[in-house]
């Protein structure tokens, strides 16, 4: 599979760049001709009025749109602070739906945005964690498992979500003049937040 990413800010720690490149090696290895777009370290908001929020990993593809979150945590930490885990799918749930929404003012066609958690532990000390659920948040592990995940399932109309923000591009500001990320940040200083859509 070919995969681009496109990095909108720096990675905090060397969890989210082990995730990023991770991911990237794991998906390039299927084989077929699909494509996939990560975006990575995404300020997202939906009004200007609010802080945003980092995203670490929204991965568009054939199957449709995930927003990853990317955590450090161990099994004994995930069950030793339960509360604190909870309220952060619940950041996820939030995000994923924010990010759905927004895409859907461009491309409607785009299904169900869910997130998940990817955990960047060594896998054999996450058996336990890898595919359980918290909130309706799934938990993965560096794992091919995850890979599989992202690549399975129904082929939507999403698998244009990419083709159909670019094409956009022409479009008046609020509708997204332009999502494609911008690696010289001084002629497009706002691609960390969707390029101004938001």
């Amino acid at each position: 599979m070919k995969v681009t990413v496109f990095p909108c800010g720096v990675a905090v720690n060397d969890s989210e760049s082990l995730a990023i490149g991770h991911l990237k090696t794991q998906l390039q290895s299927v084989g077929g001709t699909d494509a996939w777009i990560l975006l990575t370290n995404l300020a997202f908001s939906v009004a200007h009025q609010f802080q945003s929020a980092e995203i670490d990993i929204i991965a568009i593809g054939p199957p449709g749109v995930r927003v990853i979150e990317v955590k450090h945590w161990s099994a004994g930490w995930v069950d030793s602070h339960a509360d604190l885990v909870e309220q952060e799918c619940d950041k996820l749930t939030n995000k994923a739906k924010k990010i759905g929404t927004t895409l859907r003012r461009v491309v409607s066609e785009i299904g169900r945005v869910d997130g998940v958690m990817l955990l960047t532990w060594p896998p054999s000390k996450l058996k336990k964690l890898s595919g359980r659920q918290t909130r309706g948040v799934t938990f993965y592990s560096l794992h091919p498992p995850f890979t599989s995940f992202l690549v399975s399932g129904r082929r939507t109309n999403s698998s244009r979500c990419w083709d159909g923000l670019r094409e956009r591009r022409s479009m008046s500001s609020r509708e997204c003049s332009s999502w494609s990320p911008k690696i010289r940040t001084n002629q497009q200083p706002d691609h960390r937040r969707f390029a101004g859509c938001v």
